[in-house]
Formats: structure tokens, sequence, C-alpha cells
């Protein structure tokens, strides 16, 4: 991925010290099983592999505002309902439209939210179903959350086509606000080893309780023992309902 993209899925991380936005993916995962993480899909740039996201409707994908910036709906399409990229039963839709947050500046990390609406709307069944979302007034707790994304499993892995997953530990406040680009609408979350975000998870899930609470969206690196941080989906609950009635 261009080295200006943030990084997706497992939270919001940065790949260098000056905090350039890249596409993450889920270092030191596992391979997730079939229909384990229904809500998650694939958002392709040119059937290449973009970033990730979360369905919260039918033809509906929260995802993170620098996945879609300025990229023409022509080169987008989302996989969803698959495990394995490679395998050829993943349900494909063109991009009809989307909208990222009117405070997202690029290269920034703050408001770094966005939605995509897909042509034709998802049949839910055992593969393929939305995640639900915390209220705006709700608090994330300290402790264990799951991430989740296509992508690089390593510094200098070129990528997996395989689904991965990890568990991550949602940081308090104190240890977030220690780095610089961390504002009120973020989360940080650090690994036990590392496991951790890489390019191409960026607009992922991080989900705790079985609720979407946080987007992936920068970090400090592929395997970086620092804190990955991701957008906090209660910060923009009312957005997200203004845009997609959801």
């Amino acid at each position: 991925m261009a080295a200006k993209l943030l990084l997706l899925a497992l939270g919001c991380f940065i790949l260098s010290a000056s905090a350039a936005k890249l596409d993450s993916k889920v270092y030191g995962g596992q391979n997730a099983s079939a229909g384990q993480f229904p809500y998650q899909v694939s958002i392709q740039l040119n059937n290449k592999l973009h970033c990730g996201g979360s369905i919260i409707g039918p033809n509906v994908i929260l995802t993170a505002a620098h996945c879609v910036y300025n990229y023409d709906i022509k080169h987008l399409r989302v996989v969803a309902g698959t495990t394995n990229l490679l395998a050829g039963n993943g349900v494909v839709r063109a991009v009809k439209r989307y909208v990222y947050h009117e405070n997202y500046k690029h290269n920034d990390f703050d408001y770094d939210i966005g939605i995509v609406w897909v042509t034709q709307k998802f049949t839910y069944n055992s593969f393929i179903a939305p995640i639900s979302m915390p209220s705006a007034n709700s608090d994330i707790s300290t402790g264990p959350a799951t991430v989740s994304g296509f992508g690089m499993t390593g510094p200098n892995s070129l990528g997996t086509p395989y689904l991965q997953w990890a568990t991550v530990n949602i940081e308090p406040y104190t240890t977030c606000q220690q780095y610089g680009q961390y504002s009120a609408r973020m989360i940080c979350a650090s690994v036990t080893g590392m496991p951790n975000s890489c390019p191409g998870d960026s607009g992922g899930p991080l989900v705790k309780g079985g609720l979407l609470f946080g987007v992936v969206s920068w970090g400090f690196g592929c395997g970086n023992p620092d804190p990955g941080f991701y957008c906090y989906v209660p910060s923009y609950r009312n957005w997200i309902h203004k845009q997609s009635g959801i």
C-alpha cells in the first residue's frame, strides 16, 4: 500500500516515527474460522486488498475515512462472507457511494471515520451478518478486545488472503494520551507478544462484548510494541446515525 495510507483493521497504527498513515493488517494473529466474524469485509481498490470494514446494515459498511478519501467509487468494491480471498466464495458488491466525516483532514488522524454504501444489499446468513454498535454514551472498559483483518502477518510479510484475528488489550486513557496524535475520539490498545496490525487492516473492527467499539486507524508500525489507535465508535454514534439511519 502507499506509504500515506492509514493502518486498516486492528486499530489505528503508524508505521514510522513520523506517524505516516498506512494500511494495517493483523500481526501475530491466527486464522479465523468460517463465520467467526460475519461482519468483516475486505474493501478492495482495483481488485486488490485496500482496507477492512464492518457490516452495520444490509448495504452499509463502517470503515476509516482514509480508506475512501478522494477515491473513485468505480475502482472500489466490497467482498463479504469469506475467510479466504482466493477461494472465490466471497460475495462481491460494487460501491454506490461513500461519505467521510466533514472534519476529517487528510494526513491527520482525527475524525478518521467513513461509511460505504454498496449497490446491492447483502443477504444475511451464517457468513454475512451485521455487528451492533454501542450507544453514544457507552464507555469501554480496559481489558481484552478482538481485532480482525486480512493482510500482512509480519513486518516483512507480503500479506495473506486469510482472515486473521488477535486479542488486544484496551489501554487506559492515561496511557493513550501520552501519544501526541491522540484525541478524545480515539482509544488505544496494545498486545502481549506483539500481535498487532500491519498494512491492509485499516478501517476494520475492534470488538468488545459483541459490540463494535473501534475502527482501525493508525499506529507505530507492524508489530511495534507501542499501542495501536482506533476511532472510538461511541464518539461518532450520532454522526453515523445521521448519515445512515442506523
